[in-house]
């Protein structure tokens, strides 16, 4: 066995054990379904279905609630509804141990990608660079928490799609993907176009742009009503508002880009499939300017972005060694470090902190059962205090009204407040914030 190839089954053999270990640690934490009302609503919609009918009564169903869905929030996103009607059938463990997986094939399969193009030319400096790049993309971390996020389920789908060759299956994926997250559709039409160029490939390109006209269609029907399409804007205010949060939140990651970069420079060679992940990667961002650039939403711009790194790094020619910096491998390796501190702090804070927090209201409501306490997961709208609420319940939880009409036994669960907040008018309910029951102040 060569050299090279001890390499390769080393770094495929360290990366499945941290996999594997990821894995069961995840499945051995003691998960809740999130306070947030897709989560909340949807565990009682499908198991209701189940309930009613059969497994396979929320599949039936889920196209009418997607078309529900595109009516009353302006999205949509078919898939996504699909994958509610099954991941939510699912006990909250497995449900959470699916999301971590998707996460882990989001961050390793940049490096799958460059690894296949290197062969013989693989070089540990790049290798960290795409690690650091993917665990720079911290935000994408939130959607191992919140269940519901079609921004990781759209990303894993895109992931899958990059990592086989056959280019009818790959657009079939990517067309998924619009439907989970509709600015992949830009993703669809450059691969689509690519397609179209080569012959042998033309068909499965005149596939990908048919469909996705018809998604786009159906896409820009839908974001003409609903709470999320009235929030497009066109206007200067709007675009410098989400730049600057993009750059807010990509900061960490743009700066691990550009210095690999300046590293890297002399054996960075871009090819089709490089360009096809940039325009649309490039495509995607120019749509969420329009929208909302904050937290997660901006994480498949910098998934795409590395992803199109992970075809470039390649040698000009199979005989030439990338030609890296003495200082690349260290400079690499710190920025790994650094940026696994970020994805380990992120996960500590926004996915086991907020679990915890939960799980806590949640044993101390099954120790008050017997007194009729009711217990309301939620949060609170800082801009206009509106409540938002949806019951718990230990098998799922029923959507509620976003008011409370109740006068007591209520406790309110808040995403991220250190503190209850004092409003003017405000039923006389209980909030558990952060480990610990008091009042809420008005």
């Amino acid at each position: 066995m060569t050299e090279v190839r001890k390499r390769q089954l080393a770094w495929v053999a360290g990366i499945s054990a941290v996999i594997a270990l990821l894995a069961v640690w995840t499945f051995a934490i003691d998960w809740e379904w999130s306070y947030i009302g897709d989560d909340a609503g949807w565990v009682g919609t499908v198991r209701s279905a189940v309930e009613a009918g059969s497994p396979l009564t929320p599949l039936i169903q889920a196209p009418a609630w997607a078309w529900g869905e595109a009516v009353g929030w302006g999205l949509f996103r078919p898939t996504s509804i699909t994958y509610y009607a099954l991941i939510y059938q699912l006990d909250v463990r497995g449900a959470h141990l699916i999301r971590a997986i998707m996460y882990l094939v989001a961050v390793v399969a940049p490096l799958v990608i460059a690894f296949r193009v290197f062969s013989a030319q693989f070089c540990i400096a790049q290798a960290l660079w795409l690690l650091a790049l993917g665990l720079a993309n911290y935000t994408m971390i939130y959607g191992i928490y919140f269940v519901s996020l079609s921004e990781l389920t759209a990303i894993f789908l895109v992931a899958i799609a990059l990592l086989i060759k056959q280019p009818t299956l790959k657009v079939i994926l990517f067309l998924l993907a619009a439907l989970a997250k509709a600015p992949f559709i830009w993703l669809t039409f450059m691969y689509s176009l690519y397609l179209m160029r080569n012959p042998e490939t033309r068909k499965s390109g005149s596939l990908g742009v048919g469909l996705g006209i018809a998604s786009l269609g159906a896409i820009v029907y839908a974001s003409q009503s609903g709470s999320y399409g009235e929030n497009l804007a066109i206007n200067p205010w709007h675009f410098f508002k989400n730049v600057e949060l993009l750059g807010t939140y990509g900061a960490p990651f743009l700066f691990i880009l550009l210095l690999g970069i300046f590293l890297f420079v002399s054996s960075l060679r871009t090819n089709a499939m490089t360009w096809v992940l940039l325009i649309g990667a490039a495509l995607f961002a120019g749509n969420m300017l329009a929208w909302n650039t904050i937290g997660y939403y901006n994480a498949p711009i910098w998934f795409l972005l590395t992803c199109a790194v992970a075809t470039a790094i390649m040698p000009s020619s199979k005989d030439a060694q990338p030609q890296t910096s003495r200082w690349a491998v260290p400079v690499m390796a710190g920025c790994l470090v650094a940026s696994g501190l970020l994805a380990a702090e992120t996960f500590r804070t926004d996915v086991f902190g907020r679990n915890q927090m939960v799980v806590e209201a949640r044993d101390w409501y099954l120790s008050q059962r017997s007194v009729g306490t009711r217990l309301l997961m939620g949060n609170i709208n800082p801009t206009d205090f509106n409540f938002i609420l949806t019951e718990h319940d230990p098998r799922y939880r029923d959507s509620l009204d976003s008011y409370v009409d109740e006068t007591t036994g209520f406790v309110l669960v808040m995403n991220d407040w250190s503190y209850p907040p004092e409003i003017d008018e405000c039923p006389p309910i209980k909030v558990w914030t952060r480990g610990f029951l008091a009042p809420l102040k008005c």
